[in-house]
């Protein structure tokens, strides 16, 4: 356990964990068995954080957290509150996630995306480098967002779909099931 830690009060944390210099772990939270949680991080209140997970040095994670169990929180980056991450979701590094964004399990977010508030986003499926998924979004299951991504507000992906490298998805849209969009597909908004 790293210096300059602190841990606020009800606080359960549990054993075989590392915990870098200068975190801040909120109250009332509880963080699974074998955590690795990295220098400088922010964990808000009421999180709870399953076994086995890493957080990247430098992480924001905001109150009312729920991560599931073998999660990989990258480094850089900040997760609004009330969020939900699913168990062994990876997220990439200087990633923004929004409030009440719910990140299913078993998916893979690329560095350097962008999730907007309210974003729902399914399991078993990829979102690519760079993307950018906006607010009020729902993404089904199975589905592969490509890199370099643009997705509108209020704009729902089927599942098993797989949206290709640079494409932009307008806002307000649906995208049906076993879709399939590649490169530099442009659908305006509707």
């Amino acid at each position: 356990i790293g210096s300059n830690l602190n841990v606020g009060t009800f606080a359960v944390i549990g054993s075989n964990l590392y915990i870098g210099q200068n975190a801040n772990i909120g109250s009332n939270l509880y963080v699974g068995t074998n955590a690795t949680i990295g220098s400088n991080v922010v964990i808000g209140d009421s999180a709870n954080i399953g076994k086995n997970l890493t957080v990247g040095a430098n992480a924001v994670v905001g109150s009312n957290l729920n991560v599931g169990t073998n999660a990989t929180i990258g480094s850089n980056l900040n997760v609004g509150t009330n969020a939900i991450i699913g168990s062994n979701a990876t997220v990439g590094s200087n990633l923004n996630v929004g409030n009440n964004a719910n990140i299913g399990a078993n998916l893979s977010v690329g560095a350097n995306a962008n999730i907007g508030t309210n974003a729902i986003i399914g399991s078993n499926l990829n979102v690519g480098q760079n993307a950018q998924v906006g607010a009020n979004l729902n993404v089904g299951t199975g589905a592969n967002i490509g890199t370099n991504l643009n997705v509108g507000t209020n704009a729902i992906i089927g599942s098993n779909l797989s949206v290709g490298t640079n494409a932009n998805i307008g806002s307000n849209l649906t995208v049906g099931e076993f879709a399939e969009l590649y490169l530099v597909c442009l659908i305006p908004n509707w």
